[in-house]
């Protein structure tokens, strides 16, 4: 299993750095599509300002990308990224907000991005709770087993629970501050 994931994420790596870094693709700066970049941009909570990181893709090409139209774009794009049932959903996948919305949309989105992230939190407290509780039953069982073979397969159970606990602090850790950043946005 682990030489799986070791060749699954050097394969990663190999194919990122070929990617490159670019924002666009050549295909994408000839096409010029800009209204449409625009608006996925928005759609996807991106600053307004992504915009340069595009100029630069395309100027590898000798492409200049026509802001106008890309501003249009991301303008409607905003709009959809700014319903509150969106908020719920990235709030709920815990990616934090950029503070995109335009004022008159904002509030209603942090509403409910607040009430995803809390949906979140409550999800992820439940099965902490669990993982701990798990995690000490494990240690009484090893604390009363003799037998080397039991002791050591009690071992690497806890060992994975105690990762699995470490991630889900992490996410309760992000979900905290990702509340405290909407909620003084929101004052």
């Amino acid at each position: 299993m682990f030489f799986k994931k070791t060749l699954f994420m050097m394969s990663w790596v190999v194919l990122w750095q070929l990617s490159g870094c670019a924002s666009l693709s050549q295909e994408e700066c000839q096409q010029g599509d800009w209204r449409n970049i625009g608006y996925n941009d928005g759609a996807q909570g991106y600053q307004a300002e992504r915009f340069s990181e595009h100029q630069k893709a395309c100027s590898e090409y000798k492409i200049r990308p026509d802001f106008s139209l890309y501003k249009q774009g991301h303008d409607n794009g905003i709009v959809s990224y700014c319903r509150p049932n969106n908020g719920y959903d990235v709030g709920q996948r815990l990616n934090s907000y950029e503070g995109v919305c335009p004022s008159h949309l904002e509030n209603a989105f942090l509403e409910a991005y607040l009430d995803g992230l809390a949906a979140t939190y409550r999800s992820n407290q439940t099965t902490l709770n669990s993982k701990n509780s798990e995690y000490r039953r494990l240690t009484a069982l090893l604390s009363a087993s003799r037998e080397e073979k039991i002791r050591r397969n009690i071992q690497e159970q806890l060992k994975t629970l105690n990762n699995e606990i470490e991630q889900l602090e992490s996410k309760q850790e992000t979900a905290t501050n990702l509340r405290n950043r909407a909620e003084s946005a929101l004052r």
